[in-house]
């Protein structure tokens, strides 16, 4: 079906706003009102209203999901880098570039797809792991992209509460569009991350259940 002007924007703004697979899709709202703004000193007055602009034009995605498994496992898949090309299908490969401590900085070679330049490099902070990995990205046709993944045992440490959030700043291409490229990235690391993690660690408990079936 073909939109034309000025319905296009409202209905892709409208589409992205849907909650699809357990993925709440939203645009950044304002989080102050203009007379708190109006109130503060003149500096801080200025630099709130220059960051509540900016999420003006924010996109944001969040997927809240539980994995079957225990944390640790979780964690050892999402920083295996060069691993990455089995859990992202959109990565055909991916290398470390650099190491600081428990900053890791990556450069991925894409598959051809729709808003992603071939090449990316991408700076991870692992200092709050096995808890929470930051990424963002360094370079891409976006302004700004960054990516936030949460891990919280649950049920006795034998799950997984995963909270994974993108934060993007569009630039020049349309939030709504933005907003549904989104959805499509959160629901395939949603379905991949939880079938590595738990295939993995389906193996691994077998294989140390044989060994020690072995032994008896």
């Amino acid at each position: 079906m073909k939109l034309h002007p000025p319905y296009t924007k409202a209905v892709l703004c409208l589409i992205a706003s849907v909650t699809l697979s357990g993925t709440d899709f939203c645009l950044a709202k304002q989080s102050k009102t203009a007379a708190n703004v109006d109130s503060a000193p003149p500096a801080q007055a200025a630099e709130s209203k220059e960051n509540e602009e900016k999420k003006k034009h924010l996109a944001r995605s969040v997927s809240c999901f539980e994995i079957a498994c225990p944390r640790e496992v979780v964690w050892q898949t999402l920083t295996n880098f060069p691993k990455y090309p089995d859990l992202f299908k959109r990565v055909k490969t991916c290398r470390v570039t650099k190491r600081e401590g428990d900053i890791v900085f990556l450069e991925s070679v894409m598959k051809s797809q729709l808003f992603i330049k071939p090449t990316q490099h991408t700076v991870n902070d692992l200092t709050k792991g096995p808890g929470t990995l930051k990424w963002k990205l360094l370079d891409g046709n976006f302004k700004s992209v960054e990516g936030e993944w949460s891990l919280e045992p649950v049920k006795d440490g034998t799950h997984t509460k995963v909270t994974y959030a993108i934060e993007v700043e569009p630039g020049i291409v349309p939030q709504g569009i933005v907003a549904m490229f989104l959805k499509a990235i959160q629901k395939e690391a949603v379905v991949s991350l939880t079938a590595v993690s738990e295939s993995y660690f389906a193996e691994h408990h077998a294989a140390n259940e044989h060994a020690s079936n072995n032994k008896g």
